[in-house]
């Protein structure tokens, strides 16, 4: 090559297995300049790992500043979004469905109830319903996740971890509690109004 000032091409290589990319970066960092003849001092090559380029393949200044991650991080924004609207509509439903066990609650109460066990019970109740939602949930991924491969194209795979059992256990618990603290203050009220 005799001019080195085209640098809108990408090339493919593969180091040495155990070779280190940030060392070849660092090595290779003067080499336009070199071969320039110290014309083009603003340019300088880089090695990336061609399975990162999909989702990172916008560059500035020889620095990965995003690409199709940005909508990977969009949709999970949105996917938040819609499990807290559904949080919500399940602990609504839930309050609508309490005023009808509010009387239930009340006489618990009298009977002598505690109210640590009238909390746990809904607390259970709610959980209960989370997770054979959840248990119904999986079922539908590991029968249909093989299909939604091979139309695809993809190996997507369920993985079970820290995080995401975690995340499914608060959102198990919290609307269990919103559940058992309002149930307990509308079964007053229902009583109140029985007399």
């Amino acid at each position: 090559m005799r001019q080195w000032g085209n640098t809108g091409v990408f090339t493919f290589l593969k180091l040495k297995a155990g070779s280190s990319p940030e060392q070849f970066n660092r090595k290779i960092a003067g080499f336009v300049k070199s071969r320039s003849n110290g014309t083009i001092t603003h340019r300088t090559p880089f090695i990336f790992r061609y399975a990162d380029l999909y989702l990172h393949g916008n560059f500035e200044n020889g620095v990965s500043t995003g690409g199709r991650i940005s909508y990977v991080n969009l949709f999970s924004i949105i996917a938040v979004f819609i499990l807290v609207i559904a949080c919500i509509n399940f602990i609504n439903l839930s309050t609508a469905r309490a005023a009808r066990r509010a009387k239930e609650v009340g006489i618990k109460k009298v009977v002598g109830a505690s109210r640590s066990s009238l909390i746990l019970q809904y607390l259970g109740e709610s959980m209960m319903v989370t997770l054979l939602s959840l248990m119904l949930a999986m079922l539908l991924v590991i029968l249909f996740l093989p299909s939604f491969n091979d139309i695809t194209g993809k190996s997507l795979r369920l993985e079970m971890d820290g995080v995401f059992a975690a995340t499914l256990l608060g959102l198990a618990i919290l609307p269990g509690c919103w559940q058992a603290v309002t149930r307990l203050f509308t079964c007053q009220d229902s009583i109140r109004a029985l007399y």
